[in-house]
């Protein structure tokens, strides 16, 4: 169930491109998000040959294409590693079955999946997650599952330790420079068209006073521990955006957040969301124009507290207002058994 849940994670399909100064939308963003974590999507097999790799991966794009996709968001930074040849941090341990062992021919899977894209008519948007270090604790000690590089062993003091996940404090500003460095080696080495990034900021589980210690140390003037964690990330997201566009400002910038913002907003709305729980503000994002473009991720049916057709009617609405792109997230593997 949870391969079908993200390997067909939501086709996001433009019901409108906003566009900042009201101009009519030319055209349509039509995408899948590309998910390696888990070998939900790509690589098939950690184990399979470099060759049937780079066939698969190809096989795929192909797919995408003729099923009218112009887009793809492919997942390269699953948990502080890589999917493509970096310096900064080790190969995935979902490319190879060893975290740190790369291919065994000379290639790189983020250039050849951009060349492939765009041989096809179609953007490469490089997927990251922010935070998100350890997928898995209880495999922390596996030396095959971390590397002895990772961010995890060269700075223990950098994680905050939850029982389902462990991520980079959001709050240490070495951690802010350390996913910079990381995420402009990917726009400066590479052609992609968008970088991408994802929900997982802090944790789904909740946070209670893992990060105390940093509030105290470095609270950058707020009293409140809430509204500390919600700055940290927007400095990380405004610091990202003002680096692209100063090196490559053609490239896109967008984030995915979960599709609840507020409980409340709109009216009828509730459950869990994304400013209390993982302590992000899209609406700042927008209103301070730090990202380029916004894809809330709404994988609800008509009707109830997680009502679709409140929501994305909302989220379009906030995007128009602060002029920016918006693109709804959506669970296509849901067609079948909702409204």
């Amino acid at each position: 169930m949870k391969k079908m849940f993200m390997a067909l994670l939501a086709l996001i399909l433009t019901i409108n491109i906003l566009f900042a100064e009201g101009s009519s939308p030319k055209r349509e963003f039509r995408a899948v998000w590309l998910s390696t974590v888990n070998n939900i999507d790509w690589p098939k097999s950690k184990y399979d040959s470099d060759s049937k790799k780079q066939s698969d991966l190809k096989n795929y794009l192909i797919k995408l294409k003729d099923s009218g996709c112009n887009a793809v968001l492919m997942q390269v930074r699953c948990a502080c590693d890589a999917m493509y040849k970096s310096d900064i941090e080790p190969w995935s341990y979902w490319f190879s079955g060893t975290q740190g062992k790369g291919p065994n021919i000379e290639w790189d899977p983020l250039t050849f999946a951009v060349e492939e894209a765009h041989k096809l008519g179609m953007e490469l948007h490089a997927w990251v997650n922010p935070y998100r270090a350890v997928v898995s604790p209880s495999s922390i000690n596996n030396s095959g599952y971390i590397a002895s590089s990772h961010v995890t062993k060269q700075h223990p003091d950098w994680i905050l330790k939850f029982s389902s996940v462990y991520i980079l404090d959001p709050g240490l500003p070495e951690v802010r420079d350390y996913i910079s460095d990381v995420l402009m080696d990917i726009v400066n080495r590479y052609d992609i068209d968008g970088l991408h990034m994802d929900d997982y900021f802090y944790p789904y589980s909740g946070i209670t006073t893992e990060d105390t210690a940093t509030f105290s140390y470095d609270p950058r003037g707020f009293e409140n521990i809430h509204d500390w964690r919600r700055d940290n990330i927007n400095l990380l997201v405004e610091g990202i955006m003002d680096s692209i566009k100063n090196v490559k400002p053609w490239v896109k910038w967008g984030i995915s957040p979960f599709g609840i913002y507020k409980p409340g907003i709109p009216e009828g709305i509730s459950g869990m969301n994304a400013y209390s729980t993982l302590y992000c503000d899209p609406i700042a994002w927008l209103a301070n124009q730090t990202v380029d473009y916004i894809t809330p991720q709404c994988y609800w049916a008509f009707g109830g507290g997680q009502d679709y057709g409140k929501l994305i009617p909302w989220w379009a609405e906030q995007a128009y207002y602060y002029g920016r792109h918006f693109y709804p997230g959506q669970a296509m593997y849901r067609v079948k058994n909702s409204n």
